[in-house]
């Protein structure tokens, strides 16, 4: 199947951190085959994607959460579905590594095909990427969950949940922490989400 996207240099995974520890140490441990169990990962090419499923943000009694940076191997074996497709079976049949589903996300049977490295960000570094993909995506983008907690703040709109969140202030602090300040230098003041 010939693709119509081309290979990523990089990957997101979002996790807690003892899943980032397996996934950094050569792959998720499985008692099956992965052939048999079905992907051991699945990544995006969206940081806020990954954002959403691994926020810093959380309460540390839940199981502190990380963004791990997968950085691809060129010499993966992979397909590109291009929709929303089935993957059962799908590496039975053929010689993959890894399958780009739809949208941005990656099934991943053979981690070590796929992952020439892998490393934890730094809150503040997955911030600032989360802050450039909402840069480059635009402000009325609705994004998941935490992600779009910080969207909301950035663009100075409402958040697509419709309330403000009571961390709100931590968010705030967390994005002048790591940008310098807390909205987009340009977005308008018409929202208050500090109300």
């Amino acid at each position: 199947m010939e693709s119509k996207h081309t290979l990523p240099t990089k990957l997101y995974l979002g996790t807690t951190v003892s899943e980032a520890t397996k996934v950094i140490a050569g792959g998720r441990q499985s008692r099956r085959h992965a052939r048999e169990v079905g992907a051991r990962v699945y990544a995006t090419e969206s940081i806020a994607v990954a954002y959403a499923h691994g926020p810093y943000d959380v309460d540390p009694a839940q199981g502190a959460c990380c963004v791990v940076e997968l950085r691809v191997n060129p010499r993966v074996r992979w397909l590109d579905l291009g929709q929303p497709h089935s993957i059962h079976g799908l590496f039975m049949q053929e010689p993959l590594d890894a399958v780009r589903t739809w949208g941005d996300l990656w099934a991943v049977w053979n981690t070590s095909g796929l992952i020439s490295s892998a490393r934890v960000l730094s809150h503040d570094e997955a911030l600032r990427r989360l802050i450039r993909e909402f840069e480059t995506r635009g402000p009325d983008v609705i994004y998941e969950g935490i992600t779009d907690e910080y969207a909301a703040l950035w663009w100075r709109r409402a958040p697509h949940a419709g309330y403000v969140s009571p961390r709100v202030g931590a968010i705030s602090q967390r994005l002048r922490v790591a940008a310098g300040f807390e909205h987009h230098p340009t977005a308008s003041a018409g929202v208050s989400i500090n109300a």
